[in-house]
């Protein structure tokens, strides 16, 4: 949070600072799965936050390594978890805000 330039005018009231932390980086972690075109839901909760891939994209490793090479952002795949996560992606939570930052940045400039 302190490096986020708006981390002053976030005032914690009641609860757990850190529980709130997690949920303003949870935003920050579903605008990136909002521009990749993912479907998630909004209730998850856990470190982490899982997104559906776009049924237009064939194959997610192909998918994640493609966007690896354009903007130099690792997107973890779902598939290494296991058959289930095959057409999902994973952000984590315990990403700093201000790489969350950087990544979709870089993101919206390569993919629009």
């Amino acid at each position: 949070m302190s490096q986020n330039p708006n981390a002053e005018k976030v005032v914690f009231k009641g609860g757990t600072s850190l529980s709130k932390a997690y949920r303003l980086t949870k935003r920050f972690a579903e605008d990136i799965l909002k521009l990749l075109g993912c479907r998630y839901d909004a209730s998850q909760t856990g470190l982490f936050v899982w997104g559906a891939i776009p049924d237009n994209i064939e194959s997610c490793e192909k998918w994640v390594e493609e966007i690896l090479l354009k903007t130099h952002v690792f997107i973890t795949p779902g598939f290494i978890f296991g058959k289930n996560g095959e057409r999902y992606i994973r952000i984590s939570l315990c990403s700093p805000e201000n790489r969350l930052t950087e990544a979709k940045e870089r993101l919206r400039g390569c993919l629009n």
